[in-house]
């Protein structure tokens, strides 16, 4: 879908848009040098720490400048960079995508705190 129909989009699917820092509609969005996995598990009170450790990964995956955060995210940063150039759609992407998510949350869940 074309970014300008997201928001006519969430609104008739009664969906929450995120990740759309265009729209200052969309309220989850990046935050400073946080990236919008960490306003999720803000706005939605998800205190997992798992959760929080796996967001720091995304954060240095995803935000310029945060790339020293987790040793994990330049490698990160580049699986989503080869999906991306994969040229296949957004629902195959993420299809493919969420085990490696998956994986990474039980790869940092298992780590000592």
């Amino acid at each position: 879908m074309p970014e300008d129909q997201l928001l006519e989009a969430a609104h008739r699917e009664e969906a929450i848009p995120f990740d759309a820092t265009r729209f200052l509609e969309v309220k989850l969005n990046h935050r400073g040098e946080r990236c919008t996995f960490e306003a999720i598990l803000e706005d939605f009170k998800l205190v997992d720490p798992a959760l929080h450790r796996l967001a720091l990964i995304v954060r240095g995956a995803d935000v310029k400048g945060q790339e020293h955060v987790c040793s994990e995210s330049l490698g990160l940063r580049a699986i989503a960079h080869g999906f991306a150039l994969s040229g296949i759609s957004d629902e195959e992407r993420l299809a493919r995508e969420f085990p490696l998510y998956d994986a990474l949350y039980e790869f940092v869940r298992h780590q000592p705190n």
